[in-house]
């Protein structure tokens, strides 16, 4: 029997070993039209994925009213849920567009700002005569005084590529028709994962140990467990985080008399969802308006941002999200990076919780096998 068995192990590795380079191959030499259809697979289900993640945001605020400030209010589960998800909706739609309110029209004015300051920028530069005569010949080129001179100038290029300025006006359109179908799916896939997420999970369950059976399925379910409590517990955090860092810088910057503090305390606690380089990207965002009013006012923000998130950074996020997702400061950064490469602003969001699940799975996967070999080492995770 032993015999058997090891027979039959040997002949799994041989095939292996076979079938592997087999595999390597195939995708060597077939790389690009599998990356087509992974492109094509990820632009049909980019929806659902975005509908999950709408979800999983008004998880969070819907959690809470359905069962902290709802939980005695009726019996009826079903009205109880409709009427979270609502408030849930009415909130979060409420904070985008005070956002977008308050942003828009004060990059506006500081686009407009610019503009008005470039013909000084230019006569100052007109000062050096090499500069000059360049800035002369842009203006030879470029310059349109009149409706006839603008058409005589576009003529050529609109002769040359009227088609292809056609083909992506109707392109244009498509694509805003094909965001807007989108929108649509995803949001009422969001509505339905929410309203059905404790059939879903119970579904997920009894599949998982029809397909998979006892020891298989029991750690499939606790690799999701583990890393919807590393998401959940990392995205609250942030977005609480999030909200201190922004009212905290509001509150210094009008005591300082700093110009546009509502517009720059919401930049900088948008930067602050973003770990590492959020914050950094937020400050410059915010030094830059303020710059347009006041040279002296922006030093004195930078100044002030700088101490800011260094209290941040010591008292604030270690208490709100520093044991929450249990990941060392230097996985943090390696998770920041690599997201970065794969996935830009996202990746750099949703790596850090993707690593954070790791960790935690290998730390209990050492901590058991330690156990198993009577071994005790003193230790912090």
């Amino acid at each position: 029997m032993k015999l058997l068995k090891d027979d039959k192990r040997k002949i799994q590795i041989g095939i292996t070993i076979l079938i592997v380079p087999v595999i390597l191959a195939y995708l060597l030499f077939n790389g690009k039209s599998i990356g087509n259809a992974l492109s094509t697979f990820m632009a049909i289900i980019s929806p659902f994925i975005i509908g999950a993640a709408l979800a999983f945001v008004l998880n969070m605020p819907m959690n809470f009213i359905e069962n902290k400030l709802l939980k005695k209010w009726t019996s009826k589960p079903g009205l109880k849920r409709a009427i979270s998800l609502l408030i849930s909706l009415v909130i979060v739609s409420a904070i985008l567009t005070f956002v977008v309110t308050l942003i828009i029209p004060n990059f506006l004015e500081a686009i407009k700002s610019l503009i008005q300051g470039i013909p000084v920028l230019v006569e100052k530069l007109r000062k050096y005569p090499e500069i000059a005569k360049q800035l002369d010949k842009i203006y030879d080129t470029y310059a349109i005084t009149s409706t006839h001179d603008l058409f005589v100038k576009l003529k050529p290029y609109l002769t040359k590529n009227g088609l292809d300025i056609l083909n992506n006006v109707f392109f244009g359109i498509s694509t805003v028709f094909s965001v807007v179908l989108s929108f649509v799916v995803s949001f009422t896939f969001a509505i339905y994962l929410l309203f059905s997420k404790e059939t879903l999970r119970r579904q997920f369950t009894e599949l998982t140990y029809v397909f998979f059976g006892g020891k298989t399925a029991k750690r499939i379910i606790v690799f999701f467990k583990v890393a919807y409590e590393k998401f959940y517990s990392f995205f609250k955090g942030q977005f609480i985080e999030a909200f201190m860092l922004g009212f905290m810088c509001f509150i210094g910057m009008y005591l300082l008399k700093m110009p546009n503090a509502a517009t720059v305390s919401v930049l900088i606690g948008f930067g602050a969802l973003i770990p590492l380089v959020g914050a950094i990207l937020g400050a410059a965002l915010g030094a830059l308006i303020i710059l347009i009013e006041s040279f002296s006012k922006a030093i004195m923000f930078v100044i002030f941002i700088i101490v800011l998130q260094q209290f941040d950074g010591n008292v604030t996020y270690p208490r709100i999200v520093g044991s929450s997702v249990g990941l060392p400061s230097i996985w943090v950064l390696v998770a920041v990076t690599i997201g970065a490469a794969v996935s830009g602003i996202v990746g750099m969001l949703i790596f850090v919780p993707i690593f954070a699940t790791i960790y935690e799975l290998l730390y209990r996967y050492k901590k058991k096998k330690l156990e198993d070999k009577n071994i005790c080492i003193i230790e912090e995770k």
